[in-house]
């Protein structure tokens, strides 16, 4: 099940990307806040475990639709001098994220071990981070760069002159990242002529090369033994010998706020690392396998 919710991954963010290109860099983002608030719900209130996973592909479907518009509206629309905290900032809120899933799927577990809710309410608590965008974007202007892209170079100089420059148009700064925007999408439009299809990126020896390195380092960030911790954070807490799903909650919640080491049992000891955090999901389906009233596992 959590890795049937990594798949998505493989195609949705082309597409996403497509549509943020063709829409704007809105239109996938609400599109995708709308789905994941919509599949939550779906997900606590599933009754087999079927629509259970169904709806936490579905959630991945689309939270790997926004993956590559969400961060580029980010940075295209931030103040040049505090684009690169903008950017900081959006990877540090997973583990914002991944802390309240973590601790509320510990604290409905303690407080109702013996009811549905127990899990339930983790899974639609997903809900919650999407509707908070959804409502922020009636506030986020479209992307300047999509815009002037898109020939509205007009709205794009309001965009940034009311966010960059209090609403003069004619401000330096303003002018400068019209022209800025401008020349660079020339640029690559000069390049995608020349550079041809894709197959080029594999034309030459210098670009297969170059090609290597960069799945190198995207495969081998993957094998680096998160994921694995993550999928199979259960099973390897129960081979040193913590066994309740209270304790494996708990460990799970801790190891969100800070790098915890593992229980030492026998000669057997591990560490396990901040970053190797299984999903909310992951953490109300193992409290929820657990009570024997369950009719069906989540784990």
């Amino acid at each position: 099940m959590s890795s049937s919710a990594a798949f998505p991954g493989l195609i949705m963010p082309l597409i996403g990307a497509w549509s943020g290109d063709k829409f704007g860099r809105r239109v996938p983002n609400i599109v995708a806040a709308i789905g994941i608030v919509a599949f939550a719900i779906t997900q606590g209130l599933s009754n087999t475990l079927a629509v259970f996973a169904a709806a936490r592909v579905m959630i991945s479907v689309f939270n790997a639709f926004s993956s590559p518009t969400a961060p580029a509206l980010l940075v295209e629309i931030a103040h040049p001098r505090y684009r690169a905290v903008a950017s900081a900032l959006n990877l540090c809120c997973y583990y914002i994220g991944a802390i309240i899933g973590a601790w509320a799927s510990y604290g409905t577990f303690v407080n109702f071990p013996e009811s549905h809710w127990c899990w339930r309410l983790p899974c639609m608590l997903q809900f919650l981070m999407p509707s908070i965008v959804l409502v922020g974007f009636m506030f986020v202007p479209e992307s300047p760069r999509w815009l002037i892209a898109n020939g509205k170079v007009d709205e794009a100089r309001r965009v940034l002159a009311r966010n960059h420059a209090n609403g003069d148009e004619d401000d330096p700064l303003v002018m400068f990242e019209m022209d800025e925007i401008q020349q660079a999408i020339e640029d690559e439009k000069t390049v995608n002529r020349n550079a041809g299809s894709w197959f080029s990126l594999f034309s030459t020896p210098g670009n297969r090369k170059r090609m290597f390195i960069v799945l190198h380092v995207v495969l081998g960030a993957q094998f680096s033994g998160n994921g694995v911790v993550g999928f199979y954070f259960v099973p390897i807490l129960n081979s040193v010998g913590i066994t309740s799903s209270r304790q494996q909650l708990l460990f799970n919640s801790g190891i969100n706020v800070s790098p915890t080491p593992a229980p030492k049992t026998d000669s057997r000891s591990g560490t396990f690392s901040s970053r190797q955090v299984p999903r909310s999901t992951s953490s109300a389906s193992d409290g929820a396998s657990s009570s024997s009233r369950r009719q069906w596992a989540c784990a």
